[in-house]
């Protein structure tokens, strides 16, 4: 298990603790060229009261999720246009149906405010970190 696995493990982990059975952080990674994809790290701001923004990290292209009490599992694919850092795509897809549904895509700037989706329901996406991979 690598390092930055173990972390993605640990910090889900502590999610869930943290926030009870509200909300459901996980990773659905693809083993492909992992050590060349560039590390996201998102606050997003999910659409539920009293729940504060919850951190993920995921690489360039795999999907992140959320699962979220009353709400459902979605997950979040960042992708970048080319070489550039800046915006990136966000992806929100509903991963509950099969296959799964893609909801909508936000475009986000890295270190900018949050940016709201138009997707039902809607979330609040903030690119906090982008690093190169090691």
């Amino acid at each position: 298990m690598t390092r930055a696995r173990f972390g993605t493990i640990v910090l889900g982990a502590l999610l869930v603790a943290w926030l009870g059975s509200s909300v459901r952080a996980g990773v659905l990674v693809d083993a492909r060229a992992q050590g060349t994809k560039r590390v996201v790290v998102m606050s997003i701001t999910v659409p539920k009261k009293g729940v504060p923004p919850v951190t993920l990290t995921t690489r360039e292209g795999e999907m992140v999720t959320l699962s979220i009490e009353g709400v459902g599992k979605i997950g979040f694919e960042p992708a970048f246009h080319g070489n550039s850092e800046s915006p990136v795509t966000v992806t929100v897809y509903d991963i509950a149906t099969s296959p799964r549904q893609k909801l909508g895509e936000a475009e986000v700037p890295v270190a900018g405010k949050a940016v709201q989706t138009k997707t039902s329901p809607s979330f609040g996406i903030q690119i906090t970190k982008v690093t190169q991979p090691k």
